[in-house]
């Protein structure tokens, strides 16, 4: 997978400032798109902004393919669903508000690629690796967090652009502030725009600086603020102290983009949005596979399920609910006492590939420990969902069954499932509480059953 020579071509030209869809016939675009899908065995992502393109390889499953398609992105979707070509996928900016945000269409929740690394670990480090630790201690002794105080800068500055009327594309940004104190140049905002503009211009600063780094990039461009941190890296001294080395742009975004963990993108919402097209596409691999699964190499290990379910609720992952299942082994002690716990692994095993099957192509399937498992299925619920575990509860009798009269067991493992129907707005102790609850009562209830629980926001007393 990678960027071929006519990608590197259309890169080229995106740096002279023209666009791919100023050069290239739509139409031919879909054709050559719609030939790849015979070549490629995973998705076809096509990233509506070149500088975008790198990141998403980054994440991107070794099967799939990456198709720089800047500005037309989402017409060449459209374009290429009409053909019913299967497995392609587009990722825009949200930045585009006309953009509407079908299931195959994927947006950052920060706006763009940009501003989900500069609210990311790696940012603060490749700061320090550019500037020295010395340079990154003066700008906090100056101005705070250096990055803090850029973003709210581009934030200020795209507000006031806005009031004056004047198109980003037009505007010279960098020449309105004062990089010997990082505020705005009172002096150009009023030779530029006057004087009412000038202290307009100020009081966006002030309550631009009150706000989080996050909450502005979810209102701002991304790439208008790192182009400003790559210009701090050279015009900003802080106590008389330069940068150890002087950034452009595209150095700094690539640095960032290198360092990036993706570890990190798991608490992004376009991750699950990714997430949930791939388990109803799972033909078409799309993502890395970057996390660890448990110590028998099946399902999701434990580590992950607690800050996922947080991450589900939190970031309105499942916006229309989700269902959440519990499941322990029945009769578990009776295998580890016949077979030894080489035997007891082998249920779990079992357990494990059977819940798996299941489950997969619509919720995360978690070892939880033990005999455990957990899953996750965000906005699956109601009758679908019932069904499902009874499913999962009768396949894994069926498996057992076999596997005990092949190893001449008396009592077969079954599942004890407990079940949750999640609304939007429930807490996650609540979520816990009740799974753990269910299973339990299916267990004391007779044991190999599904029993259900319902949790809502009025119900977790909120």
């Amino acid at each position: 997978m990678g960027f071929n020579s006519g990608t590197q071509g259309a890169r080229r030209t995106a740096k002279r400032g023209i666009r791919v869809k100023d050069l290239i016939d739509i139409d031919v675009l879909t054709n050559w798109v719609s030939m790849l899908r015979a070549e490629i065995d995973g998705a076809i992502l096509l990233a509506d902004d070149d500088r975008e393109g790198p990141f998403y390889e980054k994440c991107a499953h070794e099967k799939a393919r990456v198709v720089p398609s800047a500005a037309v992105a989402r017409r060449l979707l459209e374009r290429i669903q009409m053909r019913q070509v299967a497995g392609v996928v587009a990722v825009v900016s949200a930045t585009r508000p006309e953009v509407d945000v079908a299931a195959s269409v994927f947006q950052p929740s920060l706006g763009d690629i940009a501003s989900l690394l500069l609210c990311s670990k790696c940012c603060e480090g490749v700061l320090e690796e550019i500037g020295g630790a010395a340079w990154v201690r003066a700008c906090d002794k100056e101005v705070g967090s250096l990055t803090d105080r850029v973003v709210a800068l581009a934030w200020s500055l795209q507000q006031f652009f806005v009031s004056e009327g004047v198109s980003l594309a037009q505007a010279a940004v960098s020449s309105l502030i004062d990089w010997s104190t990082l505020m705005f140049s009172d002096s150009d905002v009023a030779n530029k725009f006057g004087p009412t503009s000038a202290r307009s211009a100020r009081s966006l600063l002030t309550e631009s600086l009150a706000k989080s780094r996050v909450d502005l990039l979810r209102e701002c461009d991304g790439m208008m603020a790192m182009e400003l941190l790559a210009c701090a890296t050279r015009e900003f001294h802080p106590r008389g102290l330069r940068s150890s080395r002087q950034s452009t742009t595209s150095d700094l975004l690539g640095m960032m983009r290198l360092s990036f963990d993706l570890a990190d993108f798991e608490s992004e919402y376009m991750y699950w949005r990714m997430r949930a097209w791939e388990r109803a596409n799972w033909k078409y691999p799309l993502l890395k596979k970057w996390r660890h699964l448990d110590p028998l190499q099946v399902v999701l290990d434990q580590r992950y399920w607690e800050s996922d379910l947080r991450v589900i609720l939190a970031n309105d992952s499942a916006q229309l609910g989700m269902t959440a299942v519990k499941l322990d082994l029945d009769n578990f002690k009776s295998v580890n006492e016949a077979l030894g716990h080489s035997g007891g692994d082998d249920a779990i095993r079992i357990a494990c590939r059977t819940a798996d099957a299941v489950l997969s192509k619509v919720a995360e399937v978690y070892r939880r420990g033990g005999d455990e498992l957990v899953a996750f299925a965000p906005d699956f619920r109601g009758a679908q969902a019932d069904e499902l575990a009874e499913e999962l509860r009768k396949s894994i009798e069926t498996e057992f069954e076999s596997w005990g009269r092949e190893k001449g067991l008396e009592s077969t493992p079954t599942a004890s499932i407990g079940l949750v129907d999640v609304a939007p707005g429930s807490c996650y102790d609540d979520v816990v509480r009740l799974m753990d609850e269910s299973q339990q009562r299916a267990k004391r209830e007779g044991k190999n059953r599904v029993i259900k629980s319902c949790c809502s926001f009025e119900s977790s007393g909120r």
